[in-house]
């Protein structure tokens, strides 16, 4: 979501200790919420999210695999079908920057505030038309591994990543609130964190799963189907065939 995500894969902490455990965000906006479940452990990253979209019976789910050992490649895991993609992701930015061109954010720091139980740095970034509010936190984990459980698929999370650190504000985003023509869009809020050992096999492709080959995005999504102009001129109708068409693995209505 980010608009779901998901950059250097160090584990070194920067103003914080290695993280190991669970971490669970809420996402709200005009489209849809959702909920996601990420789960950092020294083999690598797993995120599990799951997209609630008004009209749409049932909610959409994605579950997100990036090994420690292999920074580059993103396994889509597709439980409904037993099967998961392998996605180059160094090759997806490189083809949306030629599609797309490079991506441009400035970030002006606001200041410090303290959202929830944490204290943060609240910073405001502009991409293109889009405004979005991050507040970030260093004592949740570190920026780096917050951009190994965030990255999606053909975004250039090093342009934001810089501007982030730019603007002194390179921690965990412990909420998030993305605007458009100054009307929130999306927001993320951190709901919890917890601390603990995780079992290596969450970090493996499910034994006898099927791998299916593709330039596929989670879900099942040809990436060139991901261009941001033409999601945002769909109709909530024409957003909802297609997260239908996503989880069921089938490609994008003409």
């Amino acid at each position: 979501m980010h608009t779901l995500a998901l950059l250097g894969w160090l584990m070194v902490a920067a103003g914080a200790p290695p993280f190991e455990g669970v971490i669970e965000m809420k996402m709200t906006g005009r489209s849809g919420s959702g909920q996601s479940l990420i789960q950092i452990g020294k083999p690598g990253v797993r995120t599990e999210l799951r997209v609630d979209v008004p009209g749409r019976a049932g909610a959409m789910t994605m579950v997100m695999l990036v090994k420690t050992a292999e920074p580059d490649k993103v396994y889509a895991i597709h439980d409904e079908r037993k099967a998961y993609t392998e996605i180059d992701a160094k090759k997806a930015r490189a083809t949306a920057a030629a599609r797309l061109g490079p991506h441009e954010y400035t970030a002006r720091k606001v200041g410090t505030e303290k959202v929830g139980a944490w204290q943060c740095t609240h910073v405001v970034v502009t991409h293109g038309p889009t405004e979005t509010d991050y507040w970030t936190s260093k004592d949740i984990l570190d920026f780096d591994t917050y951009m190994r459980s965030a990255q999606e698929p053909g975004a250039d999370m090093g342009a934001l990543q810089k501007a982030l650190k730019g603007a002194g504000a390179e921690g965990f985003v412990v909420k998030m609130v993305q605007r458009r023509g100054g009307a929130a869009a999306m927001t993320v809020e951190l709901v919890r964190v917890e601390k603990k050992a995780l079992d290596s096999a969450m970090f493996e492709v499910p034994a006898g799963y099927t791998k299916q080959e593709g330039p596929l995005v989670p879900g099942g999504l040809p990436l060139e189907a991901m261009d941001p102009e033409k999601l945002r001129a769909m109709t909530p109708e024409q957003r909802r065939e297609l997260l239908e068409r996503m989880k069921q693995g089938m490609p994008p209505p003409k």
